[in-house]
């Protein structure tokens, strides 16, 4: 069920379930779609700034070019949404479940991913401020050739099989765990507070520590070739397991 009210110069929407729905163009700012069914359905170039769609599930939805900022997703299970090219400034992803999304080119700065569960996120050159990654999991993932700044990475947060190669780590990256991930020419630097980490069965390959302080990392099983701790403190690494250094 689903009902739009339009007048000249107000739309307001109270969406229950809808599917093939082209919303393209229309100024939807602050809108209201919590707990709403979307499928199939167009938001291309939709202004859309502080609209909720908390708890809602989205499948198939296309919000290319749209302003999405400051747009709440908590608790949102979110399978194939293309978000090529939107505004995701300050977007809460807290508790949702993202499944296959596109992300081409999106603007992301200030998110909250906390809790979240990600899958088959790719984001690939571009420079990325203060993501916040607290008690997430993000599985099958690429992060290539990013800038990661300023954000956080934190209380048992788990990255499985995700590649991060030629990207730049920054921020505070504690308390959490990389599981086969691939850190291939990637550089964590000293604008970086790392500490309480697990790396299991990762492969490190040119990749650069400069200027830190590594304080109880474990690099279980981990694969390093010509990589570089410059300036690092690693009294209190712990390197177990069939690890191999080239």
């Amino acid at each position: 069920m689903s009902f739009l009210f339009i007048n000249r110069d107000i739309i307001v929407i109270c969406f229950f379930l809808f599917s093939d729905i082209d919303l393209k163009c229309y100024d939807l700012e602050k809108s209201n779609f919590v707990g709403s069914n979307i499928k199939n359905s167009s938001f291309i170039e939709t202004k859309l700034c502080g609209a909720t769609f908390a708890n809602a599930i989205l499948e198939n939805v296309n919000f290319t070019n749209s302003d999405l900022s400051g747009a709440d997703f908590t608790g949102a299970i979110l399978n194939k949404v293309n978000f090529n090219n939107a505004n995701l400034t300050g977007a809460k992803f807290k508790g949702a479940k993202i499944f296959n999304c596109v992300w081409l080119n999106s603007e992301l700065v200030s998110n909250d991913f906390s809790s979240a569960y990600i899958d088959n996120m790719e984001l690939k050159n571009r420079t990325i401020y203060k993501l916040c990654f607290i008690d997430t999991i993000v599985n099958e993932s690429k992060f290539i050739n990013c800038r990661l700044r300023g954000g956080i990475i934190d209380k048992n947060s788990c990255f499985n099989n995700t590649d991060f190669t030629k990207s730049v780590l920054s921020g505070i990256i504690s308390d959490s765990k990389f599981k086969s991930c691939i850190f291939d020419r990637c550089s964590f630097n000293e604008e970086s507070r790392i500490q309480d980490l697990n790396f299991e069965d990762c492969s490190f390959v040119k990749a650069n520590f400069t200027n830190l302080t590594l304080s109880k990392i474990n690099f279980f099983g981990s694969n390093f070739k010509e990589t570089q701790f410059i300036n690092t403190n690693l009294n209190l690494v712990h390197i177990d397991g069939e690890n191999t250094f080239m």
